[in-house]
């Protein structure tokens, strides 16, 4: 799958309500199935939106997370067994958010 995202501002103009079943097949001679298509592609659209939208901030939130674990692993710390493996957690979890981010 891939990663490019639909420019979704080339459906601006479809704006008001979805035209008509009836319509679209006497008109332009679309079968029932592309009508039926052709009337809820307004509302695919607006989720579409609405998902990437959200994905754009769950990106940023793991953007944040990962700079936040950059920032914690630099502080030098004690040296202790408990402390080496709470910084290998940290380490995996800023590890996810990185590529995850990306």
């Amino acid at each position: 799958m891939s990663n490019e995202r639909i420019d979704l501002t080339q459906f601006r103009i479809m704006t008001g309500s979805p035209p008509d079943e009836v319509d679209l097949m006497a008109r332009h001679n679309f079968s029932l199935g592309q009508a039926e298509v052709l009337v809820q592609l307004p509302d695919l659209i607006s989720e579409l939106k609405r998902c990437y939208e959200r994905e754009d901030a769950l990106t940023e939130a793991l953007k944040i997370i990962r700079d936040d674990l950059d920032d914690a692993l630099e502080i030098e710390g004690y040296n202790t067994l408990a402390h080496e493996k709470s910084e290998r957690t940290l380490q995996k979890i800023r590890n996810f958010a990185n590529d995850a981010s990306e």
